[in-house]
């Protein structure tokens, strides 16, 4: 559940960072008109945002949109030119923009194509400032977004690492249960036998790597051999369950002791259902 959250979060992140950078468009429009103040026709329009819209009106009319910024809009025909310059700072704005085309004279040095050459030059260099702007843009929300990748593979492996820590140490504490439950499916008439050798290789090893205080011990749980004994011939019969609620040991040493009274022929172990019934027999 942690992983989708997770995976929920950086997919809202990237599309915050997306609608940051592209936002709203304002509108430009409007009509072309010739020099007598008639509305053109077969015209192509431009306008430098990044990448240039262009487009050809058949009947003058036009629309454009666009973020904030500054831009140029361009109408052309066979023998008419004109450039038209705006500043958008709304991107939900309503920018109406009329045009007049004025005719391009033949003669190369005229005033009206030196003016469009620099507006065109204008144009370019514009253009060229935008696409800077938008790479550095670009760049650094690929960057953002290779960040958030990389954060995200490091929380998610801080918590498959951890989980794989918590399930490792509860199978190495349980790992009796598990061999036990294993040999329950396989062997059920085996569990009884299994369960008690598996306790007495713990308390044999423990006896192994220990001293003095393990030898007290042996000595202390020789004396609760003589405390079970009585308690099961004052109750026989009783189940192991109730056995361990009068004495103050674990399940694990309770049953080695029952084991070797078991041995010596003092009480009788019964399995029934998933529990022990125990008699006594002998002092």
């Amino acid at each position: 559940m942690k992983v989708k959250n997770i995976i929920l979060l950086t997919a809202l992140t990237l599309i915050a960072l997306i609608m940051i950078n592209h936002g709203y468009a304002a509108s430009i429009h409007g009509t072309v008109y010739d020099i007598i103040l008639e509305p053109e026709s077969d015209i192509k329009l431009q306008i430098n945002t990044l990448p240039n819209q262009v487009f050809v009106s058949k009947e003058g009319q036009y629309v454009f949109n666009v973020p904030v910024g500054n831009y140029t809009v361009i109408a052309e025909t066979m023998d008419g030119y004109a450039a038209e310059g705006i500043i958008v700072t709304d991107d939900t704005g309503d920018y109406v923009i009329d045009i007049i085309l004025e005719p391009i004279l033949t003669d190369i040095e005229s005033p009206e194509l030196n003016n469009k050459e620099i507006i065109t030059n204008n144009l370019d260099e514009e253009y060229l400032d935008e696409s800077t702007s938008a790479g550095s843009s670009f760049i650094n929300i690929v960057i953002g977004f290779v960040l958030i990748v990389l954060l995200t593979i490091l929380i998610i492996s801080l918590f498959i690492l951890r989980e794989y820590s918590f399930v490792d140490k509860v199978l190495r504490k349980h790992k009796i249960v598990f061999k036990d439950h294993e040999i329950k499916k396989q062997h059920p008439e085996q569990v009884e036998v299994f369960k008690e050798k598996e306790i007495v290789k713990e308390l044999a090893k423990e006896t192994k790597e220990t001293s003095e205080p393990e030898a007290k011990e042996e000595k202390i749980l020789e004396g609760y051999g003589l405390d079970i004994l009585n308690i099961v011939k004052k109750n026989s019969p009783m189940t192991q369950r109730e056995l361990r609620k009068q004495i103050p040991l674990s399940e694990a040493k309770i049953s080695l002791i029952v084991a070797e009274l078991e041995h010596d022929g003092k009480i009788k172990k019964i399995k029934k259902g998933r529990g022990n019934i125990l008699t006594f027999i002998k002092d």
